[in-house]
């Protein structure tokens, strides 16, 4: 396998690796709200009688589901950011490690052809 094989396979599991891990973090997260918005209901359930208190709630939920959306696309963005700058590091660091493995292929041919050291090696 070529350097530049191998380097494009690990450079794209490593950033599968990453957004599969904020991914599940986001997911975790909105679990969490979940649970906590779902108490909150069954709280606010066992005391509410009144057609007002059922407003509230639908209102306090939409808010917090938006709230949490919002949350959600910012970690997303984040995420896309950080593993984007990431990847433009490694793109740099790939790109010079082909242009030094060229220059070593440039000079290996180079110094197979005839007459090379007469012509370039002298003292």
């Amino acid at each position: 396998m070529e350097f530049r094989d191998y380097a494009a396979k690990e450079t794209s599991a490593l950033f599968s690796r990453l957004l599969t891990s904020q991914a599940e973090v986001s997911l975790q997260q909105l679990r969490t709200l979940r649970e906590a918005l779902d108490a909150v209901v069954r709280g606010v359930e066992d005391e509410a009688t009144k057609p007002q208190a059922d407003q509230d709630i639908q209102e306090l939920i939409r808010r917090l589901n938006t709230a949490a959306g919002t949350a959600v696309r910012a970690a997303t963005q984040k995420v896309q950011k950080e593993s984007q700058s990431t990847i433009d590091g490694l793109n740099e660091e790939l790109k010079n490690e082909r242009e030094k493995i060229e220059r070593c292929y440039s000079l290996r041919r180079d110094l197979k052809k005839p007459n090379y050291a007469e012509h370039n090696c002298k003292h």
